[in-house]
């Protein structure tokens, strides 16, 4: 579109706009005319010659301080009620709620690019900060989960790259998925056997394994302790909350090295899960599919 043709446009959809919504009227007189902007308010705009150029009366009329006063809050709230919005108006945000994710004219996938771009809004360090609802991982990312077995012409273009780097640094435990550790208190029990722990009901750490930093010791966990408060939640362990695990009295004896205590602090490095060792089948023992 040529920027003549573009001037165009814009000049008639705001004319549309200002007639529609405030009823724009334009009385001509001998010595000029006058645009009626709000009837009620008595909110006017004289001209002492006969004829303006349109495109700079809009750039008056959306001026913070123009010649035609302060009418700019006006004039945008007449185009925002015909979906016309300045990219300061917090309102454009609500309204893009509104837009369909197969927008067919593509407004919808150009944002989607933006945000895949890391660019604009979306740029590093703001992509993801202040982000509070986990759907935001769990729902999008499990549409990336997709079962390779069932592709007929598998391809490395048919994999999504987020779902092959995703699986790569869950491998390497590097990046976001990198072990952290937590702080836990560790108690002598006499029902438990060694090599084993229980946590409370609901832990995150149920089937999982934990490794004690700076000790070596690995134990396998059982969520099976009635706690009152509960267990901490994920984000509340990453911010220094306290796990709480109970241990065979010979297990904590050697983690105590000999000492009588009640209780021992220490620091856990949770495995994604506890995998059991590989015991190979007798041949001809796998069940053919």
């Amino acid at each position: 579109m040529t920027p003549v043709a573009g001037r165009a446009v814009v000049a008639v959809v705001a004319i549309i706009a200002l007639a529609t919504i405030v009823g724009l009227s334009i009385f001509y007189r001998d010595t000029g005319f006058e645009v009626v902007i709000d009837r009620e308010k008595g909110i006017t705009m004289t001209f002492d010659e006969s004829e303006i150029d349109l495109p700079d009366l809009l750039l008056d009329l959306l001026a913070e301080d123009g010649s035609s006063g302060n009418h700019r809050q006006m004039v945008e709230a007449v185009l925002e009620r015909q979906g016309y919005y300045h990219m300061s108006n917090l309102r454009l945000a609500d309204a893009l709620r509104t837009l369909s994710a197969d927008d067919p004219n593509g407004l919808a996938a150009a944002l989607r690019e933006l945000l895949y771009d890391l660019d604009g809004p979306f740029a590093p360090p703001h992509t993801l900060a202040g982000a509070t609802d986990d759907r935001l991982l769990r729902e999008a990312l499990a549409a990336l989960e997709v079962d390779l077995d069932k592709i007929a012409a598998l391809t490395p273009e048919a994999v999504n790259p987020l779902l092959a780097s995703l699986w790569e640094q869950s491998l390497e435990r590097d990046g976001v998925l990198k072990a952290r550790p937590i702080q836990a208190v560790l108690r002598p029990a006499g029902n438990i056997e060694p090599g084993r722990a229980f946590a409370c009901d609901l832990s995150m750490l149920d089937n999982k394994e934990v490794t004690i930093v700076g000790q070596g010791g690995r134990l396998l966990v059982e969520a099976n302790v009635f706690c009152d408060p509960p267990a901490p939640q994920p984000r509340e362990l990453l911010g220094g909350a306290v796990e709480r695990l109970w241990v065979s009295r010979e297990d904590f004896a050697v983690l105590a090295g000999g000492e009588q205590r009640g209780s021992m602090d220490v620091r856990l490095n949770p495995s994604p899960r506890a995998f059991r060792a590989f015991v190979p089948e007798p041949p001809g023992a796998a069940t053919q599919p």
